[in-house]
């Protein structure tokens, strides 16, 4: 079998609509259309502008400034379609191919692939895939059969396969946001990239401090009050993944948790983007009456450090070292030191240009894999 690189949707469609933009792009407004303009009035013979310096450098600056600005109109008018254009054509690549190919959805495919592969843009598949597969073929998730290891970027429309590669036990690189991003603002600053699994785990090795440079903010101190344990519930796409049943999850947790403690429960339910569920660590930050957090891989577990709450992971995820993974600790909570922690964390997550470059492959092998 050979390796595969599993293309995803938004992938595709981002790769078209810059093909679409860059035959956009030659229709956008004239370089230095102005300046050229005040060149060409200056040389005429029949010359009727002022040439003295003062005056003449002013037109120059206006005649500059003028220009300058219909670019970068012309950009924010590139930038906020782009996005809608990619949108419109993401929602029509389970078509694409076979229109393509005129019928033939092979033959569409391949065309595809050769779009993606010779485009000057990189990307998350074509440019980090192959250097962790180099002689990986693309495919579409629901082509996806099987394969000696795969690439894949997110969960959305590549759940069968994970789940594939992980009750197989084959090999895998996944690729998904990062886990501290909504200290950036809620864009996606940063990038996982984990094997075999979703999420790092615990890791025995010394990281580095000089990553640490890259954290907007820190945690604050633990917090030792509160009456309230805050339960944030897996996805369905995790319930998928890992065999759990929402409702005996739930029955389970609550009846756990009663015999250690008499706090009340109060669940969080995952539904909806991060942009429509809000921001948890604010939420924890402003109320103080959460005592500690329990979630099974949710990037929940880190909002919940970075307000200083404790945590009870109870899957695989980054937290699991410096915090409980046992509900029936949740009267003896990690309250600990997060140096290493943090330094780890920092050597666990990347930015676009690192994952392009190299350098986060260069950190994979020297302290993941």
């Amino acid at each position: 079998m050979v390796d595969k690189i599993i293309i995803g949707h938004d992938e595709v469609a981002y790769h078209l609509t810059w093909h679409a933009f860059r035959r956009h792009y030659q229709n956008g407004p004239k370089v230095w259309n102005k300046v050229g303009k005040l060149y060409r009035d200056y040389y005429s013979e029949n010359r009727e502008i002022d040439t003295t310096p003062g005056e003449l450098w002013n037109r120059a600056y206006k005649c500059v400034s003028k220009d300058l600005s219909a670019w970068v109109e012309w950009i924010k008018y590139l930038k906020t379609n782009f996005q809608q254009l990619s949108h419109v054509i993401e929602d029509q690549v389970p078509v694409l191919d076979k229109q393509i190919g005129k019928g033939n959805k092979d033959a569409g495919r391949r065309t595809l692939y050769k779009i993606i592969d010779k485009g000057r843009k990189p990307g998350f598949s074509k440019t980090l895939g192959r250097q962790l597969l180099p002689n990986a073929e693309y495919e579409f998730p629901r082509e996806y059969e099987d394969a000696n290891d795969v690439f894949i970027r997110n969960i959305l429309h590549n759940e069968d396969i994970i789940e594939h590669r992980m009750r197989s036990h084959k090999p895998f690189w996944f690729v998904d946001s990062g886990y501290n991003n909504f200290i950036h603002g809620g864009n996606k600053r940063f990038h996982r990239i984990t094997r075999n699994d979703l999420h790092h785990g615990s890791n025995s090795n010394t990281f580095p401090a000089d990553r640490l440079v890259k954290f907007d903010s820190f945690p604050q101190p633990w917090r030792t009050g509160g009456d309230k344990i805050l339960v944030v519930e897996p996805s369905k796409y995790i319930c998928q993944l890992y065999g759990i049943r929402i409702t005996a999850w739930r029955k389970e947790v609550k009846e756990e948790l009663a015999k250690h403690t008499d706090k009340e429960i109060v669940w969080r339910e995952k539904q909806g983007t991060r942009k429509t569920r809000g921001n948890l660590y604010l939420d924890l930050l402003e109320d103080e009456s959460v005592y500690c957090v329990v979630h099974y891989n949710s990037n929940a577990g880190t909002e919940a450090i970075w307000a200083g709450v404790p945590v009870i992971t109870l899957g695989k995820h980054i937290t699991e070292s410096v915090s409980r993974n046992k509900l029936s600790d949740v009267n003896d909570l990690y309250r600990g030191d997060i140096g290493n922690w943090l330094c780890q964390l920092s050597y666990s997550q990347f930015e676009y240009d690192e994952l392009m470059d190299g350098t986060a492959v260069d950190i994979l092998e020297k302290y993941h894999v």
